[in-house]
């Protein structure tokens, strides 16, 4: 038997609704007790992967945080952190905004902005107050609404950039889902024509057009699916389970 390596998105891919699909849950079993490999590969630091994902599944590892953290088998590959200096300086710029940002990492995040009830967040209201997290491991950057084209401009000058419809997020340049992939592509051996990696959003693009066979959601924006090999079913409709049922032979 081949092995193969999937890649899963989480939002509008594995999960719908805060919860996983019983189908996934059951499809996503079934492969690795098969000997094929299953990860997140997520926009999220591994700190934000929901927690209801953590316990209704064990997968092979994960690339999170937009590719700054990458573990394959309890062997961790990557992780980057943003310096102090980087954070500092989107503080300094954002702060007066009164937008919620945060900077995620992989047990506590930091944030300023309205306040938000996750325990492992630490909420500054001063530029000040940031001295004191300044050795936290933050990996990656989120912040909510649409910036303007100087903003824009001004992340993708220093980072890997994605403006969503109601929010943006970023990770240091370097960092992709794609190169998290490869890196345990190559720790395993497995080659890339035997990678699937399933997405929904445009921060997918670049896993989606690495990987061998690319497979888009049916709820996936149109320039996802144009680019993918396959369309499966709807995350709410375990188009995750279908995908997987149809390409593996479980």
């Amino acid at each position: 038997m081949e092995t193969y390596a999937v890649f899963l998105d989480i939002d509008g891919t594995l999960t719908c609704d805060n919860t996983i699909p019983r189908q996934n849950v059951q499809a996503i079993k079934r492969a690795r007790q098969s000997g094929h490999y299953v990860f997140y590969n997520t926009g999220r630091s591994y700190g934000f992967i929901p927690q209801f994902c953590k316990a209704a599944l064990e997968l092979d590892g994960f690339v999170a945080g937009i590719g700054s953290h990458v573990v394959c088998s309890g062997t961790e590959l990557k992780k980057e952190r943003l310096s102090y200096d980087e954070i500092l300086s989107v503080t300094e710029r954002f702060l007066p905004t009164g937008r919620f940002v945060i900077f995620e990492g992989e047990n506590e995040s930091v944030a300023f902005g309205p306040e938000r009830g996750d325990p492992n967040t630490h909420m500054i209201k001063s530029v000040q107050e940031l001295k004191k997290y300044e050795n936290l491991p933050l990996t990656k950057g989120y912040i909510t609404g649409v910036l303007n084209e100087s903003e824009q401009n001004w992340f993708k000058s220093r980072y890997n950039f994605f403006q969503h419809e109601n929010y943006c997020e970023y990770a240091l340049k370097g960092c992709s889902k794609s190169s998290g992939m490869e890196l345990i592509l190559n720790y395993l051996g497995i080659p890339k024509e035997r990678c699937i990696a399933m997405g929904d959003s445009i921060n997918d693009a670049d896993m989606l057009a690495f990987a061998g066979i690319s497979v888009a959601m049916e709820n996936a924006c149109e320039s996802i699916k144009d680019i993918c090999s396959m369309i499966t079913a709807s995350n709410a409709d375990a188009g995750v389970a279908k995908a997987l049922y149809s390409i593996l032979d479980i």
